[in-house]
């Protein structure tokens, strides 16, 4: 199971900066510092903006290797070479040291103050194995005011009842009006396990974070699914959520 933070804010300058981290009720956030704790591994990055150049993960730790830059990245610009996926390492993950900042560095070529920068990072505990089964993907559309810089939390309407049993989510895949994060939130707490958002039809190949690849999100009964939560890049109105769904007693 892995969990899912997020760096966002809009740029000021055409030299690389940091990007602010988003104010989080799971994570010690301050400015532009998220501070690691027991989940030190990352095992995906994502991330992207208007007219990005490069972007990084920092951290004291990360540069004694070098910190890892994220390609390829999702740009808003109107000749952007939309074929993008997520960096997924589940089998690979990158450590970090407990107890220190992450920073989310970017430098871009223009400076669109109405397009944030952002970049998601998911963290674990140490690799992820893939898992296989009967899974399902179950579709679910609502409206939902996504706003920049800021977690936005929904609860999910199941658009099918379930049989009585335990579920497991093997993947997930959100859509909507533009770029961002998003992660689900468990009954009962835990970690928020999420990955990138799809925008509109923009061509993202969401493959690595869906049908097992991920390992297991989380487990819920068919009485209590998780919440929704989406952190957007521009401010956006709705959402259709994919859930792999094993069932598995």
């Amino acid at each position: 199971m892995h969990h899912t933070i997020a760096f966002c804010e809009e740029p000021k300058v055409t030299t690389e900066e940091n990007i602010a981290g988003v104010s989080d009720d799971t994570m010690r956030v301050v400015g532009n510092d998220i501070w690691v704790g027991e989940l030190n591994k990352v095992v995906a990055l994502f991330g992207g903006g208007h007219s990005i150049q490069t972007l990084r993960l920092v951290s004291p730790s990360l540069r004694a290797f070098f910190c890892p830059y994220v390609h390829p990245l999702v740009s808003l610009a109107a000749d952007a070479y939309w074929a993008v996926k997520p960096v997924e390492m589940c089998r690979n993950p990158i450590p970090v040291a407990t107890n220190e900042a992450l920073n989310a560095m970017v430098k871009v070529s223009e400076v669109h103050v109405d397009v944030d920068n952002f970049l998601g990072v998911s963290l674990a505990d140490g690799p992820i194995a893939p898992v296989y089964g009967d899974i399902r993907t179950m579709v679910i559309e609502a409206d939902i005011t996504a706003t920049q810089k800021t977690w936005v939390a929904a609860d999910l309407t199941l658009p099918a009842d379930l049989p009585v049993g335990r579920y497991q989510i093997a993947g997930a895949m959100c859509r909507s009006n533009y770029t961002g994060i998003f992660r689900l939130i468990p009954v009962g707490g835990g970690s928020r396990p999420g990955g990138m958002v799809d925008a509109g039809a923009d061509i993202m190949d969401m493959t690595s974070q869906r049908f097992g690849n991920m390992g297991v999100w989380l487990e819920f009964d068919q009485l209590t699914p998780p919440r929704i939560e989406i952190c957007a890049n521009v401010t956006g109105s709705w959402y259709s959520l994919k859930l792999d769904l094993i069932r598995v007693g």
